[in-house]
C-alpha cells in the first residue's frame, strides 16, 4: 500500500518540543514514535482531505480496508476507505446521537443510540429503502454499550446500571440491575461470562444471572474493559490508570499490574497481534504496554485532542480516532 511520509511535529508547540528532547533527553525518544504513514484529518489540507469529518467518537476496521466511523454527538455512521480517505456511504438510522457500535462477524453493525434504541444494520443489503433489519425498543434509557454472548444473544450495558440480554430475534430475555451507575463497557469471558464495567467491574454468568466477583481497584469510572489471552482483563479508566487482572480457577482475581503513565482519562484499549496492549488517552497520546512486566514501551503524539477510539489493521497497524477530527494510521 502507498502512503505518504508525513513528520509527526508539524506545529511550533510540538516542534519546540521535539527539540527540547532532542537537546536534553536523547535517550526519551527512543521510546517515541516521531512520524506516522498518514492520517485523514477534517479541517486540514493533506493529500486525504475531508471537510466532512467531524469530531470522532468510535471506529471499526472492516476487513477490505473500510473504516466505519461515528461522530461525536451524530446520529450517522460513515464508512471510509481506508486507502483513499474518502466517504463512501452514510447511514442514517437514528433520530439521536449514536452512544456506542460494534460489527459483527456476518457484518452487521449494532448500535446504541441516546434515542433509547439499538439497532442492527446488515452491510451487505443496508438502503434508503431498507436501513433496518431489527430494532430492539423495550428501553426506558439509552444503552451505553453492546456484545455479542458466544450463543449470538446481544448483551447490552445500560446509562441506569442495568444489564439486558436479547434473543436473535429482538426481545428482551432478561434484564437486572448489575451497578449503581452508567456501564460504559462490556465484554465476554472465553467461558461465556459477561464482564460490565462502571465504577467497579463485575463479572457475571449469563445463565444464572449471578455476580461472581467484583474487581475492586479503580478509584474512577472504567471507560473500556477488554479480555486478554489466559482469562486475564485490562481495563482503561478515569483516574488515568490501566490495570491487568487474572481470573483465577478458583474463582478470585488478581491485580497484576497497574499501568501508570497517562496524565488524563485512559479511553480506549486495542490489543497488537503480538499481545501488547494499546491505549488511547484524553492526555492525547497513544501508549503500548508490555502485558508482561506493565511497562510503557512506547508513546505516539501526534492527536490534539482526546483519544477515544483505537483499532489494529491486520497487518498490525494501528489506527487512532478523537476529538480532534484525525484519524492517525501509525507506522
Amino acid at each position: 500500500m502507498e502512503t505518504n511520509k508525513l513528520v509527526l511535529f508539524t506545529n511550533e508547540r510540538q516542534t519546540k518540543t521535539k527539540n527540547y528532547l532532542t537537546n536534553f533527553f536523547p535517550k526519551v525518544l527512543t521510546n517515541l514514535i516521531i512520524d506516522y504513514d498518514y492520517y485523514f484529518e477534517g479541517n486540514m489540507h493533506t493529500p486525504f482531505k475531508n471537510k466532512n469529518l467531524g469530531m470522532i467518537g468510535d471506529i471499526s476496521i472492516l476487513p477490505d480496508f473500510r473504516l466505519i466511523v461515528t461522530e461525536y454527538l451524530s446520529s450517522n455512521i460513515k464508512i471510509l476507505n481506508l486507502l483513499t480517505g474518502r466517504i463512501q456511504s452514510i447511514l442514517t438510522n437514528h433520530s439521536s446521537r449514536i452512544i456506542s457500535f460494534m460489527v459483527t462477524s456476518t457484518k452487521r453493525i449494532v448500535t446504541c443510540s441516546a434515542d433509547t434504541t439499538i439497532k442492527i444494520m446488515n452491510l451487505e443489503t443496508y438502503s434508503v429503502e431498507n436501513k433496518c433489519e431489527l430494532t430492539l425498543s423495550n428501553n426506558t434509557c439509552s444503552a451505553f454499550c453492546i456484545n455479542i454472548l458466544q450463543d449470538g444473544r446481544l448483551v447490552s450495558g445500560m446509562r441506569d446500571g442495568e444489564i439486558k440480554i436479547w434473543s436473535t430475534k429482538g426481545l428482551c430475555e432478561f434484564s437486572w440491575r448489575g451497578h449503581n451507575d452508567p456501564i460504559f463497557s462490556i465484554a465476554i469471558l472465553p467461558d461465556g461470562r459477561i464482564v460490565s464495567a462502571s465504577v467497579d467491574i463485575k463479572i457475571w454468568n449469563a445463565e444464572t444471572k449471578n455476580c461472581d466477583l467484583i474487581l475492586i481497584g479503580h478509584s474512577k469510572e472504567i471507560n473500556c474493559v477488554v479480555v486478554l489471552s489466559d482469562n486475564k482483563i485490562v481495563s482503561a479508566s478515569r483516574d488515568n490508570t490501566l490495570k491487568i487482572w487474572s481470573i483465577n480457577s478458583d474463582n478470585s482475581y488478581t491485580c497484576d499490574f497497574t499501568l501508570t503513565g497517562h496524565t488524563s482519562w485512559a479511553n480506549c484499549i486495542a490489543i497488537l497481534p503480538d499481545g501488547k496492549i494499546v491505549s488511547g488517552s484524553s492526555d492525547y497520546t497513544l501508549k503500548i504496554w508490555n502485558p508482561m512486566n506493565g511497562i510503557c514501551e512506547l508513546t505516539l503524539f501526534g492527536h490534539s485532542n482526546s483519544i477515544l477510539a483505537v483499532e489494529v489493521l491486520s497487518d498490525g497497524k494501528i489506527v487512532s480516532a478523537g476529538l480532534d477530527r484525525k484519524i492517525i494510521i501509525w507506522n
